[in-house]
């Protein structure tokens, strides 16, 4: 009976769970056929950059970067976080004591050898007045749900505050679990070139 119960249990949670990414992949692609009506009132010859010093998953206080980048026919990369921190000689990775101008640096090599075969981080944006929406889809986790939901669907909210600043003030993502979370993100313009070809990963989402 108790096999039965947690059999019972786990396919509930893998129906409830792929009723949930199909429903976000519906509302992910009804938002892409109107991203068109926006009207730009930002600069997008660049990204869009969030500095600030706070925990890790290791819990430790580190300086991080999270950047923005905007295209013109409306899609957006969300990129992760970049941290201070290099592998040492024996592979561990270790902090480093380094300005956040140098990180940016990084973040321009980086960006200049953008690479990649994963459409995690590209979603697409729309402008409505001074409110701005982006949606996107971030990797699943490690586990079981992997082969169900490779990616979830993540959602920001915000103001373009001038056209050099972006405030977000809410960041939702629903994977297995829902997170929602208020929050006071601001970004700041950076100019840059060039930027990642948006066409590959966006044309497939």
């Amino acid at each position: 009976m108790k096999l039965n119960n947690i059999c019972l249990s786990l396919f509930l949670f893998v129906f409830i769970t792929s009723c949930t990414f199909v429903r976000n992949q519906k509302e992910f692609q009804d938002f892409k056929r109107s991203h068109h009506e926006s009207k730009l009132n930002f600069k997008i010859n660049g990204y869009y950059y969030r500095e600030y010093i706070g925990p890790t998953i290791h819990n430790e206080h580190q300086k991080q970067i999270e950047i923005l980048i905007f295209y013109a026919d409306g899609s957006v990369y969300v990129s992760g976080t970049f941290l201070n921190t290099k592998k040492n000689t024996n592979g561990k990775t270790v902090t480093i004591d380094i300005t956040f101008s140098e990180m940016h640096k990084e973040i321009t090599n980086f960006l200049i050898n953008f690479k990649t075969n994963k459409k995690s981080g590209w979603g697409f944006y729309k402008i409505l007045k001074d409110s701005i929406i982006i949606k996107y889809y971030e990797m699943g986790g490690p586990g079981i749900l992997i082969p169900i939901i490779p990616y979830y669907l993540c959602i920001k909210r915000g103001k373009v505050v001038n056209d050099t600043t972006l405030i977000i003030k809410n960041n939702d993502c629903f994977s297995h679990n829902i997170y929602q979370k208020q929050t006071n993100e601001i970004y700041k313009f950076k100019k840059f070139s060039p930027k990642p070809d948006s066409t590959n990963w966006t044309q497939d989402l």
